[in-house]
């Protein structure tokens, strides 16, 4: 207990015990803070005038002194006292040793930055074996003379990249459990217009995305679904020296559902093409990733061209 003077007045045998002293006598008469350590005073006076204006103040951490000159961390609550006339009278603190806790807080922290520093690196080494694959593809597709192998080449190294810019996102990212997919969209259909730079000359992408957080679990496969169908997009949508727009709308749909647009004004698919029955890989490939990895919904349009519609819960 102190005054409003901030000298000691009462002292609990806990807080004897707790300092290294013996006698109440040793601490009454004295300032509360020389209790603190030196490079802490001043914020203990300041929270010492907080708590005369707000009446308590709660887990406040200092590091104290015992008496015989070593240190500790301790918890302080402290709470004003009035008098009748409800006028502040005196403090009383309660001091708690918390450095056990501390030690195995910062022990903790220091796993959890070891892990972090390892996922990371995970992810960035995925991500550079990925591109260097990617590279290895290009310059075998240099050296074929077949159109169609050279097709199948550059296809994959789209696949490819999908995977390796996932990784280069958590990479960067200051989590690793979610993506968020507004960037990532952005950055793939700027890479995929690179990789496809022949075809998409006279495409003109329109972006319309907000901030979603999904977990890798949803991430890949719809990273996987947009791939295919942007690529599909360009070799198929529209006839050679074509004008056209590619849309992509990614956004949510609340309480938890996230709604993806991928539309074009291209020349829109076989007039006896059965959607629902179709055996095209690219198609089911995309309806299997919705129906049974994101448990979403998957639709086909078609209206001046082609839209690919999904609609799935992030919970």
């Amino acid at each position: 207990m102190t005054d409003l003077d901030a000298v000691i007045s009462d002292v609990s045998e806990q807080t004897l015990k707790l300092h290294g002293f013996r006698s109440p006598a040793e601490l009454i008469g004295r300032k509360f803070y020389e209790l603190v350590a030196p490079e802490e005073r001043g914020k203990a006076m300041s929270n010492f005038l907080k708590t005369l204006r707000r009446g308590v103040l709660k887990n406040v951490e200092y590091t104290l002194i015992k008496k015989d000159g070593t240190r500790f961390t301790g918890e302080i609550n402290s709470t004003v006292i009035k008098d009748a006339r409800n006028r502040p009278k005196h403090f009383i603190s309660v001091t708690r040793d918390i450095t056990e806790r501390k030690i195995m807080e910062d022990e903790l922290k220091a796993s959890l930055r070891e892990k972090e520093v390892l996922l990371r690196e995970v992810h960035h080494r995925v991500k550079n074996n990925l591109q260097v694959i990617s590279g290895l593809l290009d310059l075998k597709s240099l050296q074929i003379n077949s159109q169609e192998v050279r097709q199948l080449c550059q296809d994959a190294r789209a696949e490819i990249h999908t995977l390796a810019l996932i990784h280069e996102h958590l990479y960067q990212s200051r989590q690793f459990t979610h993506i968020e997919m507004g960037e990532y969209v952005r950055d793939l259909v700027k890479f995929l217009y690179q990789i496809y730079a022949d075809k998409v000359r006279l495409i003109t992408p329109i972006l319309d995305y907000q901030k979603i957080y999904l977990t890798i679990n949803q991430a890949l496969p719809l990273a996987i679904i947009i791939n295919e169908a942007i690529s599909n997009v360009f070799k198929h949508a529209f006839r050679e020296g074509q004008e056209g727009t590619l849309e992509i709308t990614l956004k949510k749909v609340p309480p938890h559902n996230v709604f993806l647009k991928i539309k074009d004004n291209g020349v829109g698919l076989p007039p006896n093409l059965d959607i629902q029955s179709t055996q095209t890989l690219g198609i089911r490939l995309m309806k299997n990733l919705v129906e049974d990895q994101l448990k979403g919904k998957f639709y086909l349009t078609q209206d001046k061209g082609t839209a690919i519609l999904i609609q799935f819960s992030t919970t």
